[in-house]
């Protein structure tokens, strides 16, 4: 099974590869990012993978949240300029700063340029293309799992002999799903 970790580096292959083709080509090869920018993007293909109703802004949230999480924050300043010999004050938006821990798109996904919200469309694009089956025809490994379990609880055909004195079965406890990193963080953030 191709692993969360795989699809980041694909789906993150796929958004410099998107940019790259609007000549921006300050992206870093997947490889060079740190782990924690790595671990950014896994977390939010785990969500993906997790949630199949969930959207792009839903992964620009979690982006948000983790941000923020670790001190980045967003910030606005007001600049005097000079429009026609007038003063006027205009609010900027204060670029990247590794240092100080501040970002420009930690704002809501509604306000993200068009160019930005790709990056979240095509992270969910690529997550879904590994969250379908492989050929199409052929069901998915955890529908074919599940038909073999109830074929064998199915009870058997036939006679059936019937035990001398009859028994009541306990009814089995539910196995729950392994939690993922994005349930950990909000297990956390209680």
């Amino acid at each position: 099974m191709i692993t969360p970790g795989k699809i980041s580096q694909i789906a993150y292959g796929a958004y410099k590869a998107y940019c790259e083709s609007t000549d921006d080509h300050s992206r870093l090869p997947f490889r060079a990012l740190t782990a924690w920018e790595k671990n950014l993007m896994i977390a939010v293909v785990e969500l993906h993978l997790s949630d199949p109703k969930s959207t792009p802004e839903d992964g620009h949230n979690l982006w948000v949240e983790m941000m923020k999480d670790e001190g980045w924050r967003y910030v606005e300043k007001e600049v005097k300029t000079f429009v026609l010999g007038r003063k006027k004050m205009v609010r900027v938006t204060l670029p990247k700063n590794v240092i100080k821990k501040i970002h420009p798109l930690l704002i809501p996904y509604k306000d993200l340029p068009e160019g930005v919200k790709m990056k979240s469309i095509i992270i969910l694009a690529v997550v879904r293309i590994f969250d379908e089956p492989e050929e199409e025809g052929k069901k998915p490994k955890k529908e074919k799992k599940a038909k073999k379990e109830a074929v064998a609880e199915a009870p058997p055909t036939g006679p059936s002999i019937e035990p001398a004195s009859p028994k009541e079965e306990a009814p089995a406890e539910e196995k729950k799903p392994e939690p993922t990193v994005h349930d950990k963080q909000k297990k956390l953030r209680k």
